[in-house]
């Protein structure tokens, strides 16, 4: 069933700011890229680096060389992906994201939520989750062609760089399961996608139409602790009748 626009605005909407009230006055560097000459460093608060993601908090806050130094060096990374995960986790929104997305939003959000998934930022893999669901909605219910549809190659690069039970991975295979009109070459993907097609269609038996299925429990494609889950606006707005 279509979330209803009460649900689709607090989706979209900017979260709330979690951050503590004073940003500390410690900054740290991350040194992102260099392995293709574009080596960029950043300077970010480290506490609110290591308040949102796990993998920085590890580095920054233990015993490693990187908390002496108050340095990480990222050189398999993207400086401009990084770019957008420091907008994000001062700004909790993915507003810039999108509008600064080449070569398209797809593209964009998938390379962004591997990044997010390395860090480990659950916060904004779940926010990327909810503007790819939004983005298949409407995909499907405008009848778009195939060119509106994630590519080949970004299946692949989802595949390629994130674990077995990722929500993405999910995501991508029910949602080519349910557009069967769409062919897809066996040789351009990764088997391990094959295979999740597979199963979701012989799960689904072939349903006729993605939209009820796709956005029937959004909240079944993000990662949440216990409580977490509770608080979820798309299980609050189940339990109030809204989708």
């Amino acid at each position: 069933m279509v979330l209803s626009g009460r649900v689709e605005k607090a989706k979209l909407a900017p979260k709330a700011n979690p951050f503590p009230k004073y940003l500390s006055k410690e900054m740290v560097t991350v040194d992102v890229g260099g392995e293709n000459g574009d080596l960029q460093t950043f300077a970010v608060h480290k506490n609110i680096l290591c308040q949102q993601s796990s993998f920085f908090k590890a580095a920054l806050m233990g015993r490693f060389k990187e908390a002496a130094a108050g340095k990480v060096e990222l050189p398999e990374d993207r400086p401009e992906l990084f770019d957008h995960f420091v907008q994000w986790i001062y700004t909790q929104d993915l507003k810039q994201v999108i509008a600064e997305a080449t070569p398209s939003r797809w593209t964009t959000l998938f390379k962004l939520y591997v990044l997010a998934d390395k860090l480990q930022v659950e916060t904004l893999k779940n926010a990327i989750m909810d503007y790819v669901l939004y983005m298949a909605q409407v995909a499907v219910k405008d009848g778009a062609p195939r060119a509106e549809y994630p590519t080949n190659a970004d299946i692949s690069a989802v595949y390629e760089n994130t674990p077995p039970a990722s929500p993405m991975r999910k995501f991508l295979s029910e949602l080519f399961a349910l557009l069967p009109k769409f062919s897809i070459e066996k040789d351009e993907v990764s088997k391990d996608y094959l295979f999740d097609l597979a199963i979701v269609l012989r799960l689904h038996n072939k349903v006729s139409t993605g939209l009820p299925c796709i956005m029937k429990e959004p909240c079944r494609y993000h990662e949440h602790d216990s409580a977490e889950k509770r608080t979820c606006v798309y299980n609050l707005a189940k339990r109030v009748g809204l989708h």
